[in-house]
C-alpha cells in the first residue's frame, strides 16, 4: 500500500522476540478467498479497510526443507510449501494502527519508500519484495525457491 511516496509497514514479532518491520499480511484462514484474507489481514494489522481493484505484483512459492519449526495456529512441523502473494492494493480508508487479536504487530504506519526499502533489506525473506520495491521485478512474476537444509537455495 503506497501512499504518494510512502509504503505501508507493520512492526511485529513474537513476544519476547525480534521485532521486524514487514509488509501487512499472514496466513488464510479455513474457508477463505485470497482477497478476503488480504482484507482481514489488512484489517487486523494496519486498521484499514481495502478496497479493489488488487494488483498482482508477484508471487513466489517456497519449498523450505530446512529444519526451521514451521507454527501456524495448531500446526507444528518441520519444513512447509508456501505460496505468498504480494498485491498493490489501490485504495483504502480508515485510520492506521493495528488491531493485531494475536498481539504479534506492534506498529503500523506509512514510512518514505526509501526508508521502508532500508528496513526491508533487514528481513532475508523480502528479498524479492525489496527487488520489487525498486522495480527489478516484472509485475505479476512467479518466483519459485527451493531452501535446502545445508542453507543452500535453488532459484527455480
Amino acid at each position: 500500500m503506497r501512499r504518494d511516496d510512502e509504503i505501508l509497514l507493520v512492526q511485529q514479532g513474537e513476544p519476547g522476540g525480534e521485532l521486524h518491520w514487514s509488509l501487512p499480511g499472514g496466513v488464510l484462514e479455513e474457508d477463505e478467498l485470497l482477497h478476503e484474507g488480504l482484507a482481514r489481514e489488512v484489517r487486523e494489522e494496519a486498521g484499514l479497510e481495502i478496497a479493489g481493484p488488487l494488483r498482482l505484483a508477484f508471487v513466489v512459492q517456497v519449498d523450505n526443507r530446512r529444519p526451521e519449526p514451521l507454527r501456524l495456529r495448531d500446526r507444528e512441523g518441520i519444513g512447509y510449501l508456501a505460496t505468498v502473494w504480494t498485491f498493490e492494493i489501490g485504495s483504502w480508508w480508515g485510520e492506521v494502527g493495528p488491531r493485531d487479536p494475536d498481539g504479534l504487530v506492534r506498529e503500523a504506519r506509512f514510512v518514505p519508500l526509501d526508508e521502508g526499502t532500508r528496513r526491508l533489506e533487514a528481513v532475508p525473506w523480502h528479498e524479492l519484495t525489496v527487488g520489487y520495491m525498486r522495480g527489478e521485478l516484472e509485475p505479476g512474476s512467479v518466483h519459485l525457491r527451493r531452501w535446502h537444509a545445508d542453507g543452500g537455495v535453488d532459484v527455480l
